[in-house]
């Protein structure tokens, strides 16, 4: 099924976006997530803002393109569903942030090296 959501344009298809698109395209943007940050996870010790934070923030910003369209529409329970994967996905990044020693010491290392420019 082509999904308007999971496309990369400058403004959202709403004239194309359906409600039964919703459910697939967090879904899959969350899995792509947890793989990103099971990927960039593995290994932190060349840890760097463009080799960890961006692409955070890069596929943070997918999942707030697909989603943005849908927040004013009267999704009722497609709303439920997904916020609810949301809070599982935060859940979860928040505890990989927190594993490991030396997980925490690279992104300290990062927090202290943008501090400073």
């Amino acid at each position: 099924m082509e999904n308007p959501l999971l496309e990369d344009h400058a403004y959202p298809a709403f004239s194309r976006i359906e409600p039964e698109h919703v459910e697939p395209a967090i879904d899959a943007l969350i899995a792509d997530g947890r793989r990103l940050i099971a990927a960039l996870t593995e290994n932190t010790d060349a840890a760097s803002w463009d080799r960890f934070v961006q692409p955070i923030e890069e596929e943070d910003d997918r999942l707030a393109r697909a989603w943005s369209p849908v927040i004013p529409s009267e999704l009722g329970h497609e709303f439920g569903c997904v916020a609810s994967r949301l809070q599982c996905l935060s859940a979860e990044a928040e505890r990989v942030r927190h594993r490991g020693g030396a997980q925490r010491s690279a992104l300290s290392r990062l927090s202290e090296a943008s501090r400073r420019g």
